[in-house]
């Protein structure tokens, strides 16, 4: 253009257009791009969106795959105990949320008193916990929870077989073994009135395998293959059904070991007394989420320790696979 317009040879007109364009790019690119960005960043605002950085909507409008976990983000992270594996039976739980109100049901039956081993079970899961249930008051409309939602669910589960806070505490706590991801699961020795006893709650398949018995009608038997792969079997059953599943086991011991005693010698010879199986509900806008994300064209990869039947189970619910 500069060599029709002034008659500039092509070699100089070549050198004045770079010039024009290299000039331009100080002064003009940077308010433009700063102005588009700012721009993105109102549009978020108004879906309720904060952007802290003008760059983070650059990345964002460039993304192709969300890395993204599952309790708590793409799940509403508020468990509630629906039901109770023993080889002895199964039992169904009704409530919802933290409050301490429902009905224990075997059989779709209200049971008056829970029998020997459920009562147990919920005994144990409520010693192994770290949680702590609050009341309504002035500030608070409703139950809530202090502490991990997994544990206060089993709290309310204890709670609902009349095993309040008041009456676990009547064993003092002596020891604790916390929870890690590589032993996945968690036990605490407490003072019984019968002596010392370890209490035990992790991940069905991990404390199965360290459990040589089983409670079956108030008497610890034999944990052998068939019993074994039958409490596997209601596991899966649970997973498959995008429910949250606890292994719960004990052990008498003869004297206090105190805390000088590692975790995995404390955790051996289990007595597996069930599997306590925790709903967590999709959150409500996570499925719309999902379809806009994949309409878009990116991929949502779910993050998640969780056992791998009840994650496929609630990545099918919020249409994350097919």
């Amino acid at each position: 253009l500069a060599q029709f317009m002034t008659a500039m040879p092509v070699d100089r007109g070549l050198v004045f257009a770079l010039g024009m364009i290299v000039a331009f790019v100080p002064e003009g690119l940077l308010p433009t791009v700063t102005l588009a960005l700012a721009m993105g960043t109102q549009r978020m605002a108004r879906r309720h969106a904060l952007v802290k950085r003008l760059s983070a909507v650059e990345a964002l409008g460039s993304t192709t795959v969300i890395c993204t976990d599952k309790t708590g983000t793409l799940t509403a992270n508020q468990m509630t105990v629906r039901s109770v594996f023993q080889l002895s039976g199964r039992y169904d739980m009704t409530g919802v949320g933290y409050a301490p109100d429902g009905t224990i049901l075997s059989d779709d039956s209200p049971v008056a008193a829970p029998p020997a081993d459920l009562h147990a079970l919920l005994w144990t899961a409520g010693c192994a916990n770290d949680a702590r249930l609050v009341s309504p008051d002035g500030e608070r409309p409703s139950w809530t929870a202090v502490g991990d939602p997994t544990e206060a669910a089993l709290l309310v589960a204890a709670c609902k077989a009349g095993i309040g806070p008041g009456t676990l505490a009547a064993t003092p706590r002596v020891a604790e073994w916390p929870f890690d991801s590589r032993r996945k699961r968690m036990s605490t020795l407490q003072q019984t009135s019968d002596g010392p006893v370890v209490y035990t709650k992790g991940a069905p398949r991990e404390l199965v395998a360290r459990c040589s018995h089983v409670r079956l009608d108030g008497k610890d038997v034999e944990l052998d293959e068939e019993r074994r792969s039958q409490i596997l079997a209601a596991n899966d059953g649970y997973s498959s059904e995008a429910l949250r599943v606890l292994a719960v086991a004990c052990r008498r011991i003869a004297d206090s070991p105190g805390t000088h005693r590692s975790a995995d010698e404390i955790e051996q010879d289990r007595t597996l007394l069930g599997l306590v199986a925790m709903m967590d509900p999709p959150r409500p806008a996570v499925e719309a989420a999902v379809e806009t994300c994949a309409r878009a064209g990116i991929r949502i990869l779910m993050m998640t320790g969780d056992y791998g039947l009840t994650a496929e189970s609630i990545a099918r619910r919020i249409g994350l696979i097919a």
